[in-house]
């Protein structure tokens, strides 16, 4: 922060939790540091309150629209709001002038009932009326599907998009004229009483009157630090270190209620002590972005033996959405479903789920095959990775279950089994439970059965054997059996129906349950609270990637095969070229690269590449388009064109089946203003066509030591697995004195690599940027050193390789303080600025500190041997192991005989192998009404852990 005199707090009209947080500690640092300055940007006219919550500061007002909006609203209350929203659709397509229309209903039910029953009555009407194109979206729908809103409507029609509240304020769908707004929203509630259902709020079945929206409806959403659980935000204030939370100047302050009952769960968690201080459990907790719960049922897991496992259940937990049921194919989607149903319940069918998906490889087909959402799924394994990595700092073994592996709450309020869960219709007595929701009933999502007797060894602070004089004969020949012997063997068959391969295992399901209980028992017992009046204080990777370079003119002397593949665990073939006028792509030298393009089999480098690739399982290629030489003469005019960015992808996924390849870097370095926007489109339709390809295939991009202020960072993010930093060249021909070309840290204050990394950090998850490192150095002659003036750049072209430094009568100069190193010729004057293996040290456990992906080297082919290897002392840094997800060999319907020939072979992964490179993207979780189904009533366990998701009324701006 004291490197910062102003702070810019965008999009405050939002207010998240974090973002009410972070106005909390602003506001306090601004009282200690009087300098610095803070400026709040607001989509809301609700100016006032900002400024006297900051302390009187001034408005300024920017005005929003400039053109007319005209709002009609119903005469009277609507008694079938979902009958009058489509009533409205068809008025407006039948009578009023061209433009789309968009429709907000509340969630994926509704919204497949208003597609069906639209499309039935448009039929009903015949050919003479025209075209009406109906798309919904939703979190749950794919990807490929959601897209499909953005592409114009046909000359002679026009669309209706019908959306949850993700279209209000998460997308822009260009060519909407009219909005129909029947005025409800679901909204996830955090009910804090454990005597008192979850609420419904403002519910009603009616599109609004005018009377409606000015009287009745809430102005502006419940805010989430009203209506969330705050149990993980207490956790990470009591880590900064904020002691008094009651006082904590909040703009709008969470009901005591609600902050009580966090503090009881992270004392029932172990992760507070008698007297609300963070234990050491704690303090390893808030390490890990997860709910409390799921964080303390990881680091048990450990000692439990099943961490392996508890990582997929975890990783599964924090997505939503993961199984798809279409319309049109609901029969078979529910027979694809059951055949992953585990007898004990929800959680292990999740777990089943993912080793099902790992067994195939990872890939998208088995995904589809199966109705499975590719990418939750692929959420799923970021988030596992991520959890993996922080589990890997604090050495916490990662082992597999090597044994055999209704609800109740004080007041008895019913609750039933969603129908969507694998217990639904089985009705066993007790159970636990991940979240409940209230739609048509009070549902448990994500259940698995358990024996009461469990509840007394895993939390006896909480539960004890009744007395036998006060229980029924039957009960008392019952005997409390230790936990680990409930199952001594269990043989589950897991079927990876991809490869149609059955594989058996014994596992120890207590020692599962065990670790869900540990969390879910503790949020859910029933206590005296200890805190009466006043609170107290608080990438789709198996590793570290290592991301090479291999340009194609490289020396002979470096063939493909002399690449370190244990030190390299993704190649980028470098470069591929693109035709500025119609977006197709060609290799840089088709000869060297492929050999003969017109031959039966893979020649050239790629043909080499490619023998290693089956060898090397952990080796992914990725080949790379554009560069520097590719980035010029109007090398990216097509991206203004939708024709051109299609010739892209076509092209791009094209190459990757006929040369074996693995994804797609793409290192456009100078894209102009009237490309920014095309840019922004081939990557998310890249990233599509990647994913329609027969497998999952990794796209990266090369970028400099700063964010782009051009580009749309989080826009882009969605779709790239890596951001690989340039982050050197920062001195050269181009600068007016001699510099350094790779600085960790500014000796004087200018650019350095850790000042680009926090700006990257701002806009991209830390294990998505990659560190570069320079195999090469920045030379300057006639010069006296850093910061003077020079005559030229050194010898060819200033540039020299890594493995010819230092030059005869150079002496060698380390800033480790600094992160830098340079060679010195006082007789020639002559300044060299590279990187050396002490640098790279000091580099390496900046990468570690930080969390970042991995890192970079531009090119390996220039590098030395043995100690002073460049490589060898970053991998080491490292930790030892890179990423050794597999590669892919099956492209069966490449154009090359021998890369074809592979399709049809099995090849084992690497041992610790897994999947490939993927992408991770947010979509707004939208929560499904099921319908309405009898089932069976359960007793539920004490909780004070209530999630609901309620329908409410709010105003749309």
């Amino acid at each position: 922060m004291s490197q910062y005199s102003v702070i810019i707090l965008d999009e405050a009209h939002e207010r998240t939790i974090a973002t009410d947080v972070l106005f909390g500690l602003l506001k306090k640092t601004v009282k200690r540091r009087p300098d610095l300055k803070v400026i709040i940007t607001s989509a809301t006219p609700d100016a006032e309150k900002f400024s006297k919550y900051s302390m009187g500061c001034p408005i300024f007002s920017i005005p929003g629209r400039t053109y007319p909006v005209e709002i009609m609203y119903t005469k009277k209350p609507e008694s079938d709001y979902l009958d009058a929203s489509l009533i409205t659709v068809m008025q407006i397509h039948l009578s009023v002038p061209p433009g789309d229309i968009l429709l907000f209903l509340t969630g994926k039910e509704e919204i497949e009932t208003a597609c069906e029953v639209l499309f039935e009555r448009m039929g009903a009407l015949g050919a003479q009326v025209p075209e009406l194109m109906i798309l919904p979206v939703y979190s749950a729908l794919p990807s490929e599907m959601q897209t499909e809103i953005f592409e114009p409507a046909s000359p002679d029609a026009r669309k209706v998009v019908i959306a949850t509240n993700i279209a209000e304020t998460s997308i822009t769908i260009d060519g909407i004229y009219y909005v129909v707004d029947p005025g409800f929203v679901k909204q996830n509630v955090y009910d804090s009483r454990l005597a008192s259902r979850p609420f419904w709020a403002n519910w009603t079945r009616r599109l609004y009157t005018e009377v409606a929206y000015r009287n009745e409806m809430l102005p502006n959403p419940v805010l989430d630090i009203q209506r969330q659980n705050l149990a993980n935000i207490i956790l990470d204030l009591k880590a900064m270190g904020i002691n008094d939370l009651m006082n904590f100047d909040f703009m709008d302050p969470p009901p005591t209620q609600t902050l009580l009952c966090a503090l009881e769960v992270l004392y029932a968690l172990s992760a507070l002590d008698g007297e609300g201080l963070l234990t050491r459990l704690s303090r390893k907790m808030a390490d890990f972005p997860l709910d409390p719960p799921l964080a303390k049922m990881l680091i048990a897991s450990v000692d439990l033996g099943c961490s392996e496992e508890i990582l997929s259940i975890v990783a599964m937990l924090s997505v939503q959405n993961v199984f798809y049921r279409p319309k049109d194919k609901q029969t078979q989607a529910e027979s694809k479903k059951a055949e992953f149903y585990h007898a004990e319940g929800d959680h292990l069918t999740l777990l089943a789920v993912y080793n099902g998906w790992k067994g195939s490889g990872f890939s998208n087909p088995w995904c589809y095959a199966n109705f499975i959402q590719a990418r939750s799924m692929k959420r799923a394994q970021d988030v596992r990775k991520q959890m993996l990595g922080i589990m890997d700092r604090y050495r916490h073994g990662i082992v597999s279950a090597d044994r055999d592996y209704n609800c109740t709450v004080p007041e008895g309020t019913p609750v039933y089994i969603h129908p969507s869960s694998a217990l639904f219709n089985c009705g066993p007595e007790w159970l636990i439970y991940h979240d409940l929701v209230l739609t048509t009933r009070e549902y448990c999502h994500n259940v698995t059965a358990i024996e009461p007797k469990w509840l007394v060894e895993v939390a006896p602070q909480f539960f004890k054997v009744a007395d036998a004089n006060r229980i029924s004969k039957s009960k008392k020949q019952e005997k409390i059996e230790p936990l680990y012997s409930k199952f001594p063997v269990l043989l589950a068959l897991l079927f990876h129906l991809c490869a149609f391969v059955m594989v058996s295992f014994s596992s120890t399901l207590s020692a599962l349950l065990s670790s869900l209980l540990l969390a879910q028992v503790a949020a859910a017992g029933t206590f005296s609270s200890r805190f009466n009046a006043t609170i107290a204080r608080r990438a789709s990777v198996d590793g570290p990637v290592s991301f090479g370079y291999y340009p194609n003119w490289v020396p002979t002397s470096y063939p493909p095969s002399a690449v370190p593949t244990d030190k390299i665990s993704h190649l980028l073939y470098a470069f591929a070229k693109t035709d500025g006028k119609t977006g197709a792509i060609s290799l840089g030298d088709p000869e060297v690269d492929a050999g003969d393009l017109e031959g039966e089999n893979l020649a050239g480098l790629l043909g080499d590449i490619w023998e290693i690739k089956q060898k090397s399982r952990g080796l992914k290629v990725l080949l790379s388009i554009g560069g520097g030489s590719f980035s010029q003469n109007g090398a990216f005019d097509f991206l203004t064109d939708s024709a051109g960015r299609a010739k892209f992808v076509e092209d791009a996924t094209t190459m990757l089946e006929d040369f074996g390849l693995d994804g797609i870097d793409i290192d456009y370095e100078a894209l102009t203003n009237d490309q920014i926007e095309g840019y922004h489109a081939l990557v998310k339709a890249m990233r599509a066509g990647l994913d329609a390809h027969a497998e999952t295939k990794g796209e990266t991009s090369a970028v400099g030591v700063k964010p782009n202020s051009d580009l749309d960072t989080a826009v882009l993010d969605e779709s790239f697995d890596f951001w690989n930093m340039m982050d050197y060249d920062m001195s050269g021909s181009w600068t007016n004195v001699t510099g350094h070309q790779a600085n960790l840290y500014s000796p004087n204050g200018g650019r350095s690599i850790d000042g680009g990394v926090k700006e990257w950090l701002t806009a991209v998850a830390p294990e998505k940027l990659v560190m570069g490192i320079p195999l090469y150095s920045r030379s300057f002659t006639g010069t006296d050193g850093a910061g003077s003036p020079y005559d030229s750049v050194g010898p060819t072209d200033g540039e020299s390789r890594y493995i010819d430094l230092p030059l005869d009568g150079a002496v060698v100069t380390e800033d480790l303080e600094h992160g830098l190193a340079y060679s010195y010729d006082a007789a020639k004057r002559e300044f060299h600025s590279y990187d050396t293996p002490g640098v790279v040290k000091v580099k390496t456990q900046y990468v570690v500190d930080n969390k970042l992906g991995g890192m970079m080297y531009w090119a390996p082919y220039m590098d030395k041997d043995g100690a002073e290897s460049l490589l060898n002392t970053a991998v080491d840094g490292l930790g030892g192991k890179l990423d050794q997800t597999p590669n892919h060999l099956s492209y069966p319907n490449s154009k090359y005989a021998n890369v074809k020939a592979k399709a049809s072979e099995e090849v084992p992964p690497p041992a610790g192998g897994g999947q490939d490179d993927t992408t991770t993207s947010t979509d707004i979780p939208t929560s499904t009404e099921p319908a309405e189904s009898s089932t069976s009533s359960t007793t539920a366990t004490p909780s004070a852990t209530k999630s609901c998701t309620t329908k409410s009324r709010r105003r749309r701006s």
